[in-house]
């Protein structure tokens, strides 16, 4: 058989339910933070000397990369292409079998 609790225990009740909730939700974040706080290493930056301010801005060298870019595509489509080529050309198996 069931109890019927008044109102205001009812009312009470459900505000210590929810400031339960919000605790057991603050004590995740803070395991949480704790487990991400383990994992980083927390090691110091030293740093050996001061940086150097250039005395003119710096740009690309357009003809440069486009000279590395041109050379690293022609290698990769060699290194594609060949194969594929050689796969194409060869007949099969069975074609030699009669």
């Amino acid at each position: 058989m069931i109890d019927a609790n008044s109102p205001q225990e009812t009312i009470e009740k459900k505000k210590e339910y929810e400031t339960e909730r919000e605790l057991v939700e603050e004590l995740k974040l803070k395991l949480i933070a704790e487990a991400i706080d383990t994992r980083i290493p927390m090691e110091i930056v030293v740093v050996h000397q001061a940086p150097a301010i250039g005395e003119a801005p710096v740009s690309p060298n357009v003809m440069l990369n486009l000279v590395f870019g041109s050379a690293a595509g022609f290698v990769v489509g060699l290194l594609i292409g060949i194969p594929i080529a050689i796969m194409v050309e060869r007949k099969p198996v069975e074609a030699y079998s009669r």
